[in-house]
């Protein structure tokens, strides 16, 4: 299971760094980060956290939808969801909370019928598929009181600094203290504010740049 979710998180980077006009040395380089991103942050041992690959069908088949919607793309659209929450739940739960936050700069055609009559198949689609182990888990947790207490919630919670602090295996600047790891590196931040910059200046990038500075 982790093999393949390794290679299927460098797979799907690659197609959809593909699919978006990016040549294959940048898409190899692209993929490359992604298969390394759980291996760098050490989430190896945690393998729900492993898989990214769904979460990137989604982005890639949500802005397809809503450039071109089909109910092609809205079944599409709802399996990506589905296979996102039955690889990780924690996973789908923050991607909910940015498909909302992005959805201005991903619906374009959300003025046209054909948009909210394919969104609400898929919409129905994916409640159905999700709705199978989301309710039997929501009963199973209220069935046993299922509850953590404040101080259990502190522990296991990041604090600010911890975006900052990178794992302690880095290259630059790594964590010398215990403690969550949560940033990427310093390599990938210039990296990625770089791209963020050259995209600014680019139309046909720009509403990709500013969908990953949300995400972030």
């Amino acid at each position: 299971y982790l093999i393949l979710s390794l290679y299927l998180n460098g797979f799907v980077t690659f197609v959809v760094l593909r699919r978006h006009g990016h040549r294959r040395l940048i898409s190899t380089i692209g993929a490359i980060m992604v298969v390394w991103l759980p291996l760098g942050l050490d989430q190896v041992e945690v393998l729900q956290l492993v898989p990214v690959w769904p979460i990137i069908w989604v982005w890639d088949v949500v802005r397809r939808h809503g450039l071109r919607p089909t109910r092609w793309t809205a079944i599409e659209a709802a399996l990506a969801y589905t296979t996102c929450f039955y690889t990780c739940v924690h996973h789908t739960l923050f991607l909910s909370l940015v498909l909302v936050a992005t959805g201005w700069c991903l619906f374009l055609s959300f003025r046209t019928k054909r948009f909210w009559m394919s969104s609400l198949l898929a919409l129905s689609i994916a409640a159905v598929l999700v709705g199978i182990v989301l309710i039997p888990l929501r009963q199973t947790l209220k069935g046993e009181s299922f509850e953590r207490t404040p101080d259990l919630v502190e522990r296991l919670s990041a604090q600010p600094s911890n975006l900052f602090r990178s794992p302690p295996h880095a290259l630059f600047w790594g964590a010398t203290v215990r403690g969550f790891s949560l940033s990427p590196g310093g390599l990938k931040l210039a990296l990625a504010a770089i791209g963020f910059a050259i995209a600014m200046f680019r139309r046909r990038r720009k509403s990709w740049a500013i969908l990953l500075l949300i995400m972030a």
